[in-house]
């Protein structure tokens, strides 16, 4: 990321901030009647699962730069920390071109899609900005739609994911996991489509990646109750197995990974 002075017509006043900009569409060219439209600024995506999107290890960098600026003043306060932290801009869309008769309309400014884990890396979050309607001798063009940010949640909490990495899922193929679980046809084929494989697969899934590739709200929904009474079954069988006999709790469990993790 480089260090870049920050849009002065964007929403904020702050400068010389490190930035991870969107894309910027293309303008349209111009034409004597009706002109064409500028082009779809794409926002940036932050999914540290997804290899098109931002790297772990791009976020292993700023939760460094995070931690020296602590250990530097452990007096800092989470204002002055922030202003340390880079900014995150969705898209610009381009512009449209000028037209004797009717302008063409401005881009889409896509908004930045990124997880709650992943905002408090953040000083300053921007949905996407518009591209400019082109001008016109009669008409001038529509503006572009900027969109908001996207905050995606997972399927299940940053706990219970954390869990069912640790745990010992079954080798469940999908099939079988729709056919256990009572999940519909429509679903399985879904996931099928999705590229699914196996139900542990689906832990690592965004409820916007589901979204985008065509589930319905409560075919979300069904999901996530199938994952939450797999991962309960999975986690009551790891605990009778375990040496810690079958008294043991979730909880202590999950202080028993967190000590794994922390060492």
């Amino acid at each position: 990321m480089e260090n870049l002075d920050h849009d002065s017509n964007g929403p904020t006043s702050s400068t010389n901030l490190p930035s991870l900009d969107g894309v910027i569409g293309s303008n349209s060219g111009d034409n004597d009647t009706i002109d064409d439209n500028g082009d779809f600024g794409e926002g940036a995506h932050i999914a540290a699962d997804d290899a098109q999107h931002f790297s772990e290890e791009d976020l292993y960098e700023l939760n460094q730069k995070i931690s020296e600026s602590t250990e530097d003043d452990p007096n800092l306060n989470a204002s002055t920390l922030s202003k340390r932290l880079p900014i995150l801009k969705g898209g610009r869309g381009g512009n449209g071109g000028s037209g004797d008769r009717i302008g063409g309309a401005g881009g889409l400014g896509e908004g930045v899609h990124l997880s709650p884990d992943h905002v408090w890396f953040f000083s300053e979050i921007h949905g996407g900005i518009g591209g400019t309607g082109g001008k016109g001798g009669i008409e001038g063009g529509v503006g572009g739609v900027g969109q908001g940010a996207t905050i995606s949640m997972g399927l299940l909490s940053v706990e219970a994911r954390m869990l069912s990495r640790w745990t010992r899922l079954p080798d469940l193929s999908v099939g079988h996991f729709c056919q256990e679980y009572h999940l519909s046809g429509k679903i399985r084929n879904l996931l099928h489509e999705y590229g699914f494989e196996t139900a542990g697969a689906i832990f690592e899934v965004s409820d916007l990646d589901l979204k985008v590739a065509g589930f319905k709200s409560g075919q979300i929904a069904e999901l996530r109750r199938a994952l939450q009474v797999l991962m309960y079954k999975s986690q009551n069988n790891d605990l009778v197995d375990s040496p810690i006999g079958p008294r043991a709790t979730s909880g202590s469990v999950w202080d028993s990974i967190h000590r794994h993790v922390s060492s």
